[in-house]
């Protein structure tokens, strides 16, 4: 809004910017405030074929790691204007989302740890390898959750889209994307499993 407001007052050198997604909250001292859910913003960019995306510089390290948009950071209103009027001023900010992701990918715990149980591995493995549910029944200390928390480390490695994909759909004010992104802003590279226990 902030930004029609000064291209109707004639502040603007173009009065259409078709190519651009512009992303922010504008404080009272003209600062460029960020936003919940630059991951999705940008998802939906490249989806609809815009090629630059110009974002906080609070949300750009996040909204970069999407391929196939240039994302610009920006701290105030002023730098949103140099740039649409003069293209210069600010760079559009690169993340290697594949090299990050390849170094997230450790466990804290590994399936060959796991002694005996031949059956319970065996059917871990086949409902891994199908996509499929398993529920455990069992006595306290049979070893269902220590089988739980090394089932995804059978699984496949993400991919960089699908890495993604999973906290495109949390990012809600009462689960905030940044909660399924690490201090790095690295998606999570560790596939989600649910492993409910009874209370």
């Amino acid at each position: 809004m902030a930004l029609a407001l000064v291209g109707a007052c004639g502040g603007l050198n173009k009065k259409e910017v078709a190519d651009c997604l512009f992303v922010g909250e504008l404080s009272l001292d003209g600062g460029v405030r960020g936003v919940r859910g630059p991951l999705p913003i940008a998802i939906e960019a490249r989806g609809k074929k815009i090629p630059r995306l110009i974002v906080p510089e609070l949300n750009a390290r996040e909204a970069a790691m999407v391929q196939g948009v240039d994302v610009y950071p920006v701290r105030s209103l002023l730098d949103v204007i140099r740039f649409v009027n003069t293209g210069n001023g600010v760079l559009p900010l690169k993340v290697g989302g594949e090299t990050l992701l390849s170094e997230s990918q450790h466990y804290p715990v590994d399936f060959k740890d796991v002694r005996g149980q031949p059956t319970a591995k065996r059917v871990l493995e086949e409902a891994c390898a199908g996509g499929h549910n398993i529920l455990m029944i069992g006595p306290p200390g049979s070893g269902k959750t220590m089988l739980a928390k090394r089932m995804p480390t059978i699984l496949p490695p993400f991919t960089f889209d699908e890495a993604l994909e999973p906290p495109r759909f949390t990012a809600s004010p009462v689960c905030s994307i940044l909660a399924r992104v690490w201090s790095e802003s690295v998606p999570s590279a560790l596939p989600i499993t649910r492993c409910p226990t009874p209370g």
